[in-house]
């Protein structure tokens, strides 16, 4: 629980996994990219996937997509309330910027230390 909402905790790991050289497809089945094209990247940080396919290409906020049953990709208004909830925690902000407030919701593990605990804006 994040405020009064459930987020799901897990990064997913659903799909068939393609060349990140080719375009993913509105083909009736998800799609996914892996870091370096290596699946035990998948496998351990989940998939990578671009949003017309997260969102099964459709434009409808709230809709399952690529979520598990039961859970849906989260509105616009749905980010900005856990947004605004995270920064106005002290504990979840990184030297009280607003702008870093990814990385508590991040692993603290499996990070190169210069990312995680910089608090500059991560680009991996």
């Amino acid at each position: 629980m994040i405020g009064t909402r459930c987020w799901l905790k897990e990064n997913l790991n659903a799909g068939l996994m393609i060349d990140s050289s080719q375009s993913m497809q509105d083909n009736g089945y998800f799609e996914k990219y892996c870091y370096h094209n290596n699946v035990d990247s998948c496998a351990k940080y989940g998939g990578l996937y671009q949003w017309d396919e997260i969102m099964q290409y459709t434009t409808q906020q709230g809709v399952q997509g690529i979520c598990p049953p039961g859970w849906h990709v989260p509105t616009d208004a749905e980010w900005t309330s856990l947004t605004i909830y995270v920064s106005n925690i002290p504990a979840f902000l990184c030297n009280n910027e607003i702008t870093y407030i990814a990385k508590a919701l991040a692993a603290t593990t499996d990070w190169h230390p210069s990312y995680y605990f910089s608090c500059a804006p991560a680009t991996i």
